[in-house]
């Protein structure tokens, strides 16, 4: 799972140059660009903001 979150991490930190923004569809967490286009698919229980090209999830 350690290895997952890391790739992830790492995945997120690398598309956040689109400057995402966190949605919530129904119970779960996502990412958007600018034009309003899913960049990451709500699929987490819970996600923060992104900060220095990386955010929180689970």
């Amino acid at each position: 799972m350690k290895k997952l979150t890391l790739l992830m991490v790492l995945f997120v930190q690398f598309i956040s140059a689109q400057e995402l923004a966190l949605v919530k569809q129904g119970d779960k967490f996502g990412y958007i660009t600018k034009a309003g286009e899913y960049a990451i698919l709500p699929k987490f229980k819970d996600a923060k903001n992104f900060s220095e090209g990386m955010a929180y999830f689970r």
